[in-house]
């Protein structure tokens, strides 16, 4: 059954395509009032907006990590995609902020070693 068939007609007249159900007594946009197609429509487009944000494919190799020239080129490709519009800016983000925390650990790494070889030579008491 078609909404049209229980008298409802789009904007250009025609009978309404909408399929509903047999007890129900119109389509989702025809039992609402203009509010409530606002605020579906606002809804409908939120939802199409996130379902076309541009990301990577699925494919795209995994970064490096481990070293300072793999976390370096991994922020410059981040930022060109991002400029680019190849990978949204929220993703972009959340790439960076892992990238920083890379960083990060490898620092803390990098002083607990130095902290092992000054105990060993005698520079530093455990």
């Amino acid at each position: 059954m078609k909404c049209g068939d229980r008298g409802h007609v789009g904007a250009d007249g025609r009978p309404c395509g909408q399929t509903i159900g047999v007890e129900a007594r119109a389509c989702v946009w025809h039992r609402t009032d203009a509010e409530g197609r606002r605020r579906l429509a606002m809804k409908g487009g939120v939802a199409s907006r996130m379902r076309s944000i541009p990301c990577l494919p699925g494919d795209t190799p995994s970064p490096v990590l481990d070293n300072p020239s793999g976390v370096r080129t991994l922020i410059a490709d981040t930022i060109n995609d991002a400029r680019t519009g190849r990978l949204d800016h929220r993703i972009a983000a959340v790439v960076i902020a892992g990238a920083q925390a890379a960083l990060k650990l490898a620092e803390l790494e990098v002083a607990g070693l130095i902290g092992e070889h000054e105990r060993r030579l005698g520079l530093r008491r455990a």
